[in-house]
């Protein structure tokens, strides 16, 4: 069955990390990805 409530919270949910992620400097953003185990080959350059 559809849920109109959940789906507004899920969306609004993705939103807010789209936009956190967004803001993140590729230095932030690979030091997440190396907390949670990707690894991310070439761009550890940028260390």
């Amino acid at each position: 069955m559809f849920n109109e409530r959940k789906s507004i919270e899920n969306f609004n949910a993705y939103q807010c990390i789209r936009s956190y992620l967004v803001d993140l400097s590729m230095q932030e953003l690979i030091e997440l990805a190396k907390d949670y185990g990707i690894e991310v080959g070439k761009l550890s350059s940028f260390e």
